[in-house]
Formats: structure tokens, C-alpha cells, sequence
């Protein structure tokens, strides 16, 4: 660990991740949550995609594996979950290959009595690639997939709740 808590690793991440989307949805935060922490209703929110995930809630120490388009295979754990006092709830996930490496979010704050802030948000690299000039292409096209696919979902979860 270095000063401040953080870990040497850490120090290699970016401060915000690359892929950053938010979308004010007009639900209560437990309506949204119910939906945005089970990542079995993942399925709803992102095409062509099946998850195999604890049907509930994340918690910590989850392990999750989503499978996109039929080949982009997805693995996860869930690093951190964390709820405050006024409702908003927030869950971390490390992305363990074997194409994508990196950390994801998912974030809900209550912005008013029925309408609720939701985070998305995805710092994960083409892992096969990782360091190389290729990787870094590899990355930015990633970046605009997930940009694209972050707002679908977001679109999707506001029509679903």
C-alpha cells in the first residue's frame, strides 16, 4: 500500500475510468437498484447476452460470467457492493479475462422522491493485446463499443423500471 490507502496497482489506474455514461431514470432508487444490482437482469438491459450470476442482488465476493454475441466470454467478480444511508448503492467488479481486463461500476443515487442517477461506468482493456500499440487501438475502438453499449442498457433501464 501506498500513502492515502491505495494500493501500487492502483497507482497505475486512472483517476476517472475511460468509459463514463449517466442517465437520470424516473424510478425510486430501490426500483432501479432491483434491476441495475442483479446482474441476471443484465440480460434485459444489454442485446445479445446471457449471464450466468446469482439471481439476486450482487455481494461481494460474486463471481459472474457473461456471454456476448455468442464467443465474447466475460468473467467477473465482484469486488465491492456499498449502500449509504440515503439509498444510493454503488457496486464494483473486477473483469478477470480472458478478453477483457479492468474494473467496472454501477452506481444509484436517489435525485428526487421518484427519479433516480445511474452510473455506469467501465475501465477494462482488450487483455489478449494489453501494452502493445495494437492493445491501445484495440482499446479505443473497445472504448466506443462500451460508450454505445452503456447508453443502450441505460435507455433500456429507464424504459424497464
Amino acid at each position: 500500500m501506498t500513502g492515502g490507502g491505495h494500493s501500487a496497482e492502483d497507482a497505475d489506474r486512472p483517476a476517472v475510468p475511460r468509459v463514463v455514461r449517466r442517465r437520470v431514470v424516473e424510478a425510486g432508487v430501490d426500483d432501479v437498484w432491483a434491476l441495475v444490482g442483479n446482474l441476471r437482469e443484465h440480460e434485459r438491459l444489454i442485446p445479445l447476452t446471457k449471464i450466468a450470476a446469482p439471481d439476486r442482488t450482487v455481494r461481494a465476493g460474486d463471481r459472474v460470467v457473461a456471454v456476448s454475441a455468442r464467443f465474447v466470454v466475460d468473467r467477473m467478480s465482484v469486488l465491492a457492493v456499498r449502500e449509504t444511508q440515503r439509498g444510493a448503492r454503488w457496486a464494483e467488479l473486477e473483469k478477470t479475462g480472458p478478453l477483457l481486463a479492468g474494473r467496472a461500476h454501477v452506481a444509484v443515487r436517489p435525485c428526487g422522491p421518484r427519479s433516480t442517477l445511474v452510473v455506469w461506468a467501465e475501465d477494462v482493456t482488450f487483455a489478449p493485446l494489453a501494452g502493445s500499440v495494437a492493445g491501445r487501438l484495440a482499446d479505443a475502438v473497445q472504448d466506443i463499443v462500451l460508450t454505445a453499449m452503456c447508453d443502450l442498457a441505460l435507455a433500456r433501464l429507464a424504459r424497464l423500471v
